[in-house]
């Protein structure tokens, strides 16, 4: 699934680091200008319409429908365990490029009691909303309180948009405390319309109790795996000298995970260059099966990202601890994150890199797990039991329809 990134009230950075859901305080707010939206009865089912950017039955495969494929964080809470729940779902496509689709699901909202749309796309879809006085139903999943670093122009036209569009919504619901704490704080998102929902990772289905249910895998896949090799998996904020550099002179081969052709076309650029550099093995569009297949034989996961500003490489970095693989990963909201779900034990539930641009501590990191395999095994033990304990999706799936019903119901008491 592809996703934009984008985003912990003040009142949240106090919430215990277990907390599965959080939202700010139930202070009076504002009613929209005219008639408020319209809802069912408080006892129907919801009516919840969800607008994303991927195609609707890959969603909706994403999100349970098919049961091959682990129940995605994107689209399992917001989908499948509605459903579960006795929801009615309706998943249309639309893009923040292009207005009119957005204003043609806008104009669809009389019909529902929520909607659900991601990142830009929500702060659109409300602003799109705001001529059927339905803006408070838009429920948006935000990711980075801000762009990147980027043309001042277009970042200002950007958060012109973007912070309009969530203020005139209904609830922003961010993936991080961090990020939820600095909305409210620095952005001036109201408190009592901005959520904390993290919801984890398909545990079950990235560490399968039976491991030979593994799918049929592709005899290239299979060779990759035949010799040690590093992990280098994502498609956002990632580096690839920077991870060719930190896998060079380790002996290790680097397989890289991607779903992006263009990537694909780097390294197969970078092999025919010569023989500098670590061997590579990188072919865009793996099956999700032959991921967890590399995944759980890789000496370990190197998540080197840029996650200063945003929690790049965050569904990366669950997916290889679930996998019980050793991570090594910079440090940055993503990491405070996950920290923050380790209670009930000490040990490292990955190893810590300062320094994103630091190649040669990375390749310090990625030799002590190769040649001290206990270690290794403990620090993957460690990653695995976080998951487990805090991080299963099984467990906090649910958690965003408790979020929407509470909605739901606050603007049935305006």
């Amino acid at each position: 699934m592809t996703v934009t990134s984008d985003g912990k009230g003040a009142t949240l950075a106090q919430a215990p680091a277990h907390a599965p859901v959080g939202i700010g305080p139930g202070v009076s707010r504002p009613a929209p200008s005219g008639a408020g939206p319209h809802v069912g009865p408080k006892d129907a089912p919801l009516r919840v319409l969800v607008v994303t950017a991927d195609d609707p039955a890959r969603f909706r495969a994403l999100g349970g429908d098919d049961p091959s494929l682990p129940k995605h964080e994107l689209a399992y809470p917001y989908y499948g365990a509605l459903r579960e729940a006795g929801c009615r779902v309706e998943v249309v496509q639309a893009r923040y490029r292009n207005p009119a689709s957005l204003r043609r699901a806008a104009s669809r909202l009389a019909g529902f009691d929520v909607a659900i749309a991601w990142s830009m796309e929500g702060a659109m879809l409300a602003l799109a909303a705001v001529p059927y006085r339905a803006n408070r139903k838009v429920v948006t999943i935000a990711y980075a309180n801000r762009p990147p670093r980027a043309n001042r122009l277009l970042a200002a036209m950007r958060d012109l948009v973007f912070w309009s569009g969530l203020r005139l919504g209904g609830l922003t619901l961010y993936v991080t405390r961090e990020q939820a704490a600095e909305a409210s704080r620095k952005f001036r998102l109201p408190a009592q319309r901005t959520g904390y929902c993290q919801v984890g990772v398909d545990a079950e289905f990235f560490a399968p109790a039976d491991v030979a249910a593994d799918a049929p895998i592709a005899p290239d896949v299979r060779a990759a795996a035949t010799s040690p090799y590093v992990v280098v998996a994502g498609d956002q904020q990632r580096d690839e000298a920077l991870a060719a550099k930190a896998v060079q002179g380790t002996g290790l081969r680097l397989v890289r995970l991607t779903q992006e052709p263009g990537t694909q076309r780097f390294w197969e650029r970078h092999v025919a260059a010569g023989p500098a550099g670590p061997p590579v093995f990188c072919r865009a569009g793996l099956t999700i099966a032959e991921v967890r297949y590399l995944y759980r034989r890789a000496v370990c996961v190197l998540n080197l990202v840029d996650n200063s500003w945003q929690p790049a490489g965050l569904t990366v970095a669950k997916e290889a601890m679930a996998c019980g693989t050793p991570l090594v990963m910079s440090s940055g909201i993503t990491t405070r994150e996950l920290l923050g779900f380790r209670r009930s034990f000490r040990e490292e539930p990955f190893l810590e890199l300062e320094s994103l641009d630091d190649a040669d501590r990375a390749s310090a990191a990625v030799l002590k797990l190769a040649r001290d395999r206990s270690y290794a095994t403990e620090v993957g033990r460690a990653g695995r039991r976080l998951i487990e304990e805090s991080l299963d999706l099984r467990d906090r799936g649910r958690a965003p329809l408790d979020l929407l019903k509470r909605h739901v119901d606050s603007m049935r008491r305006r």
